[in-house]
This record gives structure tokens, sequence and C-alpha cells, in this order.
């Protein structure tokens, strides 16, 4: 078994890492007034968003293990700022399982504005039909 990263996992994680530095660099202009909109645009045109979608969904199929792995080197630099970019991929991760409903979804979380905050709600009771 080999347990080693490939080529590609590499540079992701090094990408991150230098995403990371930059996180760091504006952690207080991030603390006073919030994760940019530029720097969420970064987040999803470097792919970290959609790193662990599958190809069809406009991800890049990585997987959870570099998408973790990726999230570690952000938090690195600033772990607030790393939760609130990464807030989209919560629910949007889940909405897989929805099928075509949840691939609508992810389509529109990435063309999403800079202030999208996605929500979900469970029906266990099943009350709403």
């Amino acid at each position: 078994m080999n347990f080693g990263l490939s080529e590609e996992q590499k540079m992701i994680v090094e990408s991150a890492a230098k995403f990371g530095a930059a996180l760091r660099d504006r952690h207080r202009e991030t603390e006073k007034s919030g994760v940019s909109a530029d720097l969420i645009r970064k987040y999803k045109d470097l792919g970290f968003l959609s790193l662990a979608w599958p190809e069809k969904s406009g991800g890049s199929h990585m997987g959870f293990l570099t998408k973790v792995m990726a999230l570690e080197e952000l938090a690195w630099g600033d772990a607030a700022a790393t939760m609130a970019l990464d807030r989209v991929s919560w629910i949007c991760g889940s909405a897989l399982e929805l099928g075509e409903g949840g691939e609508r979804l992810l389509a529109r979380a990435v063309k999403a504005p800079a202030d999208f905050v996605p929500a979900a709600y469970v029906d266990l009771d099943e009350r709403l039909k």
C-alpha cells in the first residue's frame, strides 16, 4: 500500500500553503472586516472549494484526503478565514446525495456571490411534502 502523495496532490498542498500565507498576511484585515470578496473569488478560482466534488459537478474529484490536507495548510494561515471560505462546501458536499437537484445546487454555489450563505433543512418527520 502506497501512502505517498501524487504529484498533483503535492502541487495542491503547496498551492494551499501559499494561499494560507496570504491569509496570514491579511489576518488582521479579515478579523476586522470579514473575508473579502476577492479572497472568496480566489479560493474558488484555485479550486479549493470543489476539490472533493465529482468532475461532472464542477469539481476536480481529488477526494477528501486532498481536501483535508489543503484545509490544513490554509488553516495554518488563518483558521477562521478558512472556515468562512469553505462554508459553501459544508452543505454542497452533502447535496451530491440529492442527485440532479444537488448537482444544480453545486453549479449555483460555485457561481454564487461572495455573500452566499448555504443552508439546509432535513425533514426527518416528513412534515414538508
